[in-house]
């Protein structure tokens, strides 16, 4: 994307900027004949029309995250291109693709708005699969696309939810937590928040995906694992032991070799009881 009249935060002449599948906006400068990401100055960010964010200096092409909407947490594993999924063309090989973490959602007690009940109700993450798509006629050329989506967290009613659960996979912090739990209490009955409600040990999610239509979509692609939430909250999501894993298996066809030519097992039975003959009387016959 060319512009005029831009200069980066160190006040060099930018002429081109380029668009990052992350929302950054920065510009290109050439640093000893390498073209260089540059960060771009509040002027040159804002007459575009893009968003600044003075906390990390950084120029985004996305409104900020605090107006509530929906937003994404992308873990990028094997650096910003993202983990390959290759799948070799043989019929004999079976392959899933295998994704596993441990998380928590922790929240602090002193941000807290309203109540506990409220802020883990509202809160909705999921786990989606999303591939690296590059597409040069697009103002942004690289973007990610979902290709499969798992829920992780989503509490719909606190009660049912304790009374169900021994590690929540919540953890709470801070110097009002007490009387937080107490209006909990007060507000869901007794004997349902137990120690580990909101203490809990790391949860672990994991998610395979075999179908083949799904797999087909995915197939030598760069995929990252991307965490998407429904609103901006007060909390943390804290993960670790992120595990991307192909998992195949070859498979052969069972062939049964017989040596000697097809025959029948016939049993012998003894019968004395000869077919019959005209008899104008009756006449009878024992078996021997």
């Amino acid at each position: 994307m060319e512009v005029t009249n831009c200069k980066d935060i160190n006040g060099n002449d930018i002429t081109e900027l380029i668009l990052t599948p992350n929302g950054g906006v920065f510009g290109v400068l050439d640093v000893n004949g390498t073209d260089t990401n540059v960060n771009l100055s509040y002027e040159c960010c804002t007459a575009n029309g893009f968003t600044f964010d003075p906390n990390d200096t950084k120029c985004y092409c996305s409104q900020s995250c605090d107006i509530g909407t929906d937003y994404k947490i992308i873990l990028s594993p094997n650096g910003e291109e993202g983990a390959f999924f290759q799948i070799d063309d043989n019929p004999v090989i079976n392959c899933t693709l295998e994704v596993e973490f441990d998380y928590l959602v922790k929240f602090n007690c002193e941000k807290i708005a309203t109540s506990i009940k409220e802020s883990v109700e509202s809160l909705k993450l999921d786990l989606s699969i999303e591939k690296v798509v590059n597409d040069p006629s697009l103002p942004i050329p690289e973007y990610l696309e979902s290709i499969v989506s798992d829920e992780i967290f989503n509490v719909t009613d606190i009660s049912v939810f304790l009374t169900e659960t021994v590690d929540t996979g919540i953890l709470i912090e801070g110097d009002n937590c007490d009387s937080l739990i107490q209006g909990l209490i007060s507000e869901i009955g007794t004997g349902i928040v137990t120690v580990k409600s909101f203490n809990s040990e790391w949860i672990k999610h994991r998610m395979v995906i075999s179908d083949t239509d799904t797999l087909a979509l995915i197939a030598n692609e760069n995929l990252k694992v991307v965490i998407k939430g429904n609103n901006v909250s007060e909390f943390s999501l804290l993960i670790d032991n992120v595990k991307l894993n192909r998992v195949c298996v070859e498979t052969f066809e069972e062939i049964t070799i017989i040596d000697d030519c097809p025959k029948f097992d016939l049993v012998r039975v003894v019968d004395n009881k000869k077919s019959w003959v005209a008899n104008e009387g009756t006449d009878n016959r024992e078996f021997n």
